[in-house]
């Protein structure tokens, strides 16, 4: 078990005969499952127009129980790939 319900992951690689090793961690803690199961779904919803004033104070309730840097690294995917299905379909119209 990790420090602070968070699980080091290790992985190695050769890349031309050399070595990386890439250490990520999990989050195993319940309570970020808990609040960010259900604060990521609102967020995702809220970017997508129903209830917008959700997406203002979502990192904010995620850094309540994890760092507010991976709280936005968490959510920075949801919005870039929510701006690329908004540009496609602006576009086709």
């Amino acid at each position: 078990m990790g420090f602070g319900g968070i699980e080091p992951l290790v992985a190695r690689f050769s890349l031309s005969s050399q070595f990386f090793l890439i250490t990520m961690a999990i989050i195993t803690d319940p309570v970020f499952y808990l609040v960010g199961v259900p604060v990521v779904l609102l967020f995702g919803m809220g970017k997508g127009g129903l209830g917008p004033g959700f997406v203002t104070i979502s990192v904010p309730i995620l850094s309540f129980v994890i760092d507010p840097v991976q709280a936005a690294a968490i959510l920075l995917p949801i919005l870039c790939l929510a701006d690329v299905f908004a540009v496609y379909h602006f576009r086709r119209h």
